[in-house]
């Protein structure tokens, strides 16, 4: 998720980890930024993985370039993208 930031025409403010075992492993991580943040989720049950991605920006930050990268990036074999403009 760090690479895609400067594809944003962001900046990194902080970012952070964690994983929890029970009763599924579930990964979270998150990177702070100075227009908002990027976070992913990925839950493991039986042979099943899931992954959420959330991309929020503000002012002039392009989120599609950090979604485009990471795309490449990850090589997600399914994606669903919602947008939602704020006004």
């Amino acid at each position: 998720m760090l690479k895609s930031v400067p594809h944003m025409g962001a900046e990194v403010i902080d970012q952070g980890y964690h994983r929890r075992l029970n009763p599924n492993k579930t990964d979270s991580a998150f990177v702070l930024l100075d227009a908002s943040h990027i976070s992913l989720d990925i839950l493991e049950m039986a042979r099943t993985r899931y992954a959420t991605l959330n991309i929020f920006t503000c002012g002039d930050a392009n989120p599609f370039k950090g979604y485009i990268y990471l795309q490449k990036e990850l090589n997600f074999p399914y994606a669903i993208v919602n947008v939602y403009e704020r006004f």
